[in-house]
């Protein structure tokens, strides 16, 4: 019985040891200014550990004999070494190395963005009928698969199109940015006003897919006048109170979860995410590019089963993922406040415009609506066995869709014009607030 006392003891102490750690961490990042944060960091979260663990546990039970004083102090000595290990420490998870495609080529801009592309060049029959080209913007923020979509956007090549995919800032071969603050849709509509200059065309098609789809619309609101023709795949929402975004885990099962969670609950992750909420130039001075982007991938490898219907596959094992490119934006420093959505509608665009939604997508139905709102001249066409990367669940369906809206527009397209979603979507009809 007594060894039995001692054991539950034990447990005890280390749980509350495991709580005051995390309380300990929490109030010393939020507390700590951003000039000597380590310094400060370190030496609050000691004394708020030592404080919250030995002196609230002495005043509200003391322990006075001497066998529970002993392992009091080797559980909150156990506890915080082992934690504080993990937490400072770096992974050394091997990295997944992005396949390089072939013909990888750079932007320097003057936005001061150094940006990887790839470009498919039409096809010899039909050059000089078109001279309108395509652009193809990536989900994420931070998640480009340059091989993968330079491959299955590349075939409107064969219609006469020059194709150009690329990775965002911060994303595949791109440059990391110095300072993650810079991460931005605004930064992003601004490296692609300056692609449009380096490729030297006044009118372009833009193709975006989800995160892709924000940048577009936040590009035309000051650049709308270059746009010939754009298609909204899966559009993230344009109206920053919708949340729908955080349901993404709710298309995982169990087994799918725990993947998720060894990975995203490791000691060093909440750290760097709860630090990147308040200094995000410290975050990555603390934790790099190189290894966050690797802790990313695991991530992202875990959450990919709820991007698509069920019995669908993407391209497992993407490498090349920018970490602070797709945290920082959606960070508390960051100010998410802007809404697109009035000033699109004031400028009354008339060009035509493709939203694309799958019936797996766990984005809100209400997220590809507003689009379908403030571009008279839409269309939105469902595809109800296709999730959010309904380019991949259905490739032959929506190129079909594509080469059609981009040889005769809108007329032709079979959209959908119900005031409520179908009824076999599967996502939220409505954003999460």
């Amino acid at each position: 019985m007594k060894t039995l006392k001692y054991v539950m003891a034990a447990l005890a102490f280390a749980g509350y040891a495991c709580f005051s750690f995390v309380i300990a961490v929490g109030a010393a990042i939020w507390a700590a200014p951003r000039q000597h944060f380590e310094s400060f960091f370190f030496l609050a979260f000691i004394v708020l550990y030592l404080l919250l663990y030995a002196g609230v546990l002495r005043l509200v039970r003391p322990s006075r004999k001497g066998g529970l004083r002993i392992i009091k102090a080797i559980a909150g000595f156990a506890v915080f070494g082992f934690l504080s290990a993990a937490m400072l420490i770096p992974g050394d998870r091997e990295r997944q190395d992005a396949a390089v495609p072939e013909n990888l080529q750079y932007w320097s801009l003057p936005t001061g963005s150094v940006l990887s592309y790839v470009h498919i060049e039409a096809d010899p029959s039909t050059a000089g009928e078109i001279t309108t080209p395509v652009l193809f913007l990536h989900g994420g923020p931070g998640i480009p698969d340059l091989q993968g979509d330079a491959r299955y956007f590349g075939r409107l090549a064969q219609d006469g199109y020059d194709v150009y995919v690329y990775a965002q800032a911060g994303s595949g071969f791109s440059k990391r940015l110095e300072d993650p603050t810079q991460y931005s849709v605004e930064r992003d509509a601004r490296d692609l006003e300056e692609i449009r200059k380096q490729i030297g065309a006044d009118k372009i098609i833009l193709i975006g897919h989800s995160y892709g789809s924000e940048v577009i619309a936040r590009y035309m609101v000051d650049y709308g006048e270059h746009v010939s023709r754009a298609a909204f795949l899966s559009p993230g929402a344009m109206d920053p109170q919708d949340h729908s975004d955080a349901t993404l885990t709710d298309r995982l099962d169990s087994a799918q979860k725990w993947r998720l969670y060894r990975h995203l609950l490791l000691p060093r992750s909440l750290f760097v995410y709860g630090l990147l909420q308040v200094h995000p130039d410290v975050a990555r001075s603390f934790a790099s590019d190189g290894e966050m982007d690797r802790r990313f991938e695991a991530v992202y490898a875990a959450t990919e089963p709820a991007l698509h219907c069920p019995g669908y596959h993407g391209h497992a094992g993407l490498g090349g993922l920018g970490f602070y490119a797709n945290q920082t934006p959606q960070s508390m420093a960051s100010d998410r406040s802007f809404d697109p959505r009035p000033l699109l509608s004031e400028k009354n665009f008339t060009l035509p415009v493709l939203i694309a939604k799958g019936g797996c997508d766990y984005l809100s139905w209400e997220s590809a609506e507003d689009y379908h709102r403030v571009f008279p001249n839409s269309k939105l066409v469902y595809l109800s066995d296709a999730g959010h990367n309904l380019y991949q669940d259905q490739p032959d369906a929506v190129m079909d869709i594509l080469r059609e809206f981009l040889a005769n527009g809108t007329g032709k397209l079979q959209g959908y014009e119900g005031r409520v979603p179908p009824d076999d979507f599967q996502g939220s009809a409505r954003k999460e607030t």
